[in-house]
């Protein structure tokens, strides 16, 4: 890789970083109303953005999945705070957490640790941090797994990625077709098997709704595991300065549509 080439991808590294911190930072601060606890279920809304939104209609606002998965971690914790920083940048993340080299790799490691460490709640320190902490670093290895790609520097880290990257696609495809495709309460099956025994079972209203959240949320995340994959593909066959932005720009796209809901 020319000297000309590594100033241009540690740019367009740097772009990413900046575009996914940018994005994604503002919704994940704590503000007067502190998130609950941390649950190691809350980890999917990295994949399924949306799972746990509190929904309208409900007695307690509370979704079945937020209550079954959950438990009593369900909330409360304010709804503007999202745990997610896209698939795309996500992806890359997890090659740079893998291969990243240089200071700002190792930094983000080391922050990525810290906010796994404060989500435990055995850090006394003010609540909430844990997922701004997170994310940053997320977003910092994003760019580092975008500067690896670019340079070329492990085939087979590039082959797990795009098989972890089609084997996620599929499988949300998959899960988003069957649900889509069952009524409300056999989508909500599973959860219902997990539901508290707190002796108020869940009415119509509470289905429905809970079943339309899952539905959306689902569909979502298979469209844009697609799109993840469609770009890293992509990237992996024509590695040069477009593919990279067209990257930024599909991260970009997929904030811009979750600050949305």
């Amino acid at each position: 890789m020319s000297s000309r080439d590594r100033t241009w991808g540690t740019w367009l590294a740097c772009l990413l970083t900046l575009t996914v911190a940018g994005l994604c930072l503002p919704n994940s601060l704590p503000g007067e109303t502190p998130p609950g606890p941390g649950h190691m279920a809350r980890a999917v809304e990295l994949i399924v953005p949306g799972l746990y939104a509190p929904l309208s209609g409900v007695a307690d606002g509370r979704s079945l999945v937020s209550r079954s998965l959950l438990g009593d971690n369900a909330g409360p914790w304010d709804p503007s705070i999202r745990l997610h920083v896209g698939l795309t940048p996500l992806a890359l993340a997890l090659l740079g957490l893998a291969i990243g080299r240089g200071a700002w790799a190792l930094s983000a490691r080391l922050a990525l640790a810290l906010a796994v460490l404060l989500s435990t709640g055995l850090v006394a320190v003010p609540t909430g941090w844990s997922v701004p902490v997170g994310q940053g670093a997320l977003a910092v290895l994003a760019g580092c797994g975008l500067l690896s790609l670019l340079q070329r520097r492990s085939e087979r880290a590039e082959m797990l990625l795009a098989v972890g990257c089609l084997v996620l696609t599929a499988g949300l495809v998959s899960v988003a077709l069957s649900t889509g495709a069952a009524t409300d309460r056999e989508a909500l099956a599973p959860l219902l098997e997990r539901w508290p025994g707190d002796g108020t079972a869940p009415g119509p209203a509470s289905l429905a709704a809970s079943a339309l959240n899952l539905r959306r949320a689902l569909d979502a995340s298979a469209l844009a595991s697609f799109a993840c994959l469609s770009v890293l593909l992509g990237l992996l066959r024509w590695r040069g300065v477009f593919t990279a932005l067209l990257v930024v720009a599909v991260s970009a796209a997929e904030l811009l549509a979750l600050s949305g809901r």
